[in-house]
């Protein structure tokens, strides 16, 4: 079936948002492919899993870490290097897979543990992969309104909730949280956006939909077997073709909105789902290698910190300068994908 694009939609922008400072926050354990092959008897190799999946290390939380203590740990690092104080933001937005328990809101938790005295919005825009994107396209709007400091925090503990035995999820995973302080700029930052969903691809990510063995305690004591296996994919091939037009779709329009061409583009930063689908958007759009930046390799897919981690990664190589303009494009569950054009 064919699926029709959008149109980008005109936005009337009155304040102009910038990305003031990035930081991220890893787990101490470094976990590689070898390990789990012995540990749980994979019948593959080291090399044959780095091939397939693009992943040759991985960050997995220690026992008894939760989503927010990684969380938070980015936050403050990312508040610190702007050295702006919590009570400043005029909202804390979360990007997570699960979170410390279903409610109350991880953001919440997160703002606790900043020891935020004023009473900011905090609140979850979940969404897998694509919901940092979503996130940085909500907080603009935001800014643009009247809001001032606004920081996304993403990532956290997947390794916990997803199948060692089954290779496919064995391998992709790991943990980790970036964070991202949005702010109010005197110029223009943001070029042009894209965001749209294709639901006819809804059931290719799925979790947690019926999990018979649920209680309240799942969370409180760690137990988390009855959440294993809840975590499905189909085969992300079914739906490439898609994808890889949608890449092509949303990068056209983009830079038309801007004025610019793919020659003005410094940088490309596309999430990394697995090697082989980024690699074949890369190949879709005719992007250099020396134009994008990979982390899938040593941290694995950090589902919602892919793309900051990718960004605060440009900022340490100094690849995020003035005057650079930079390609984003993220693809999540749903299928949902987003699409941002940012000049530094």
């Amino acid at each position: 079936m064919a699926f029709i694009f959008p149109e980008i939609k005109k936005s009337i922008i009155q304040r102009h948002c910038g990305i003031i400072a990035t930081a991220t926050a890893f787990p101490e354990t470094v976990v590689t492919n070898a390990e789990i092959i012995t540990k749980y008897n994979h019948g593959v190799t080291d090399i044959a899993v780095e091939k397939t999946f693009g992943v040759k290390q991985r960050r997995v939380a220690e026992d008894g870490v939760v989503d927010t203590d990684l969380l938070s740990r980015a936050a403050v690092a990312c508040l610190k290097k702007a050295r702006v104080e919590p009570e400043r933001l005029s909202k804390l937005i979360i990007n997570k897979f699960i979170g410390d328990r279903v409610l109350p809101m991880t953001a919440s938790l997160v703002q606790k543990k900043l020891n935020c005295s004023d009473a900011i919005q905090s609140f979850d825009v979940d969404g897998g992969a694509n919901s940092f994107l979503q996130a940085f396209d909500l907080a603009s709007s935001s800014i643009n309104c009247g809001d001032g400091y606004i920081l996304i925090v993403s990532g956290g503990i997947i390794n916990t909730l997803v199948s060692r035995t089954d290779p496919r999820f064995a391998f992709l995973y790991g943990d980790a949280a970036a964070a991202v302080l949005l702010g109010p700029t005197d110029f223009k930052h943001i070029e042009s956006s894209y965001f749209f969903s294709n639901y006819h691809f809804a059931d290719l990510a799925t979790g947690f939909s019926h999990i018979k063995e649920m209680s309240p305690d799942i969370f409180i004591k760690k137990e988390y077997e009855p959440l294993y296996e809840q975590y499905r994919t189909g085969n992300w091939k079914d739906a490439q073709p898609f994808i890889l037009e949608a890449c092509r779709t949303a990068a056209h329009k983009m830079l038309d909105a801007s004025g610019l061409t793919m020659n003005d583009i410094d940088l490309f930063l596309i999430t990394e789902n697995n090697a082989r689908l980024w690699k074949a958007i890369i190949a879709e759009l005719g992007i250099d290698l020396k134009k994008t930046i990979s982390v899938i390799q040593d941290h694995g897919n950090t589902m919602s910190a892919m793309i900051p981690l990718q960004m605060d990664k440009a900022y340490g190589e100094k690849r995020m300068q003035i005057g650079s303009s930079i390609m984003i494009l993220s693809i999540g569950e749903g299928i949902s994908f987003g699409g941002i054009i940012y000049t530094v």
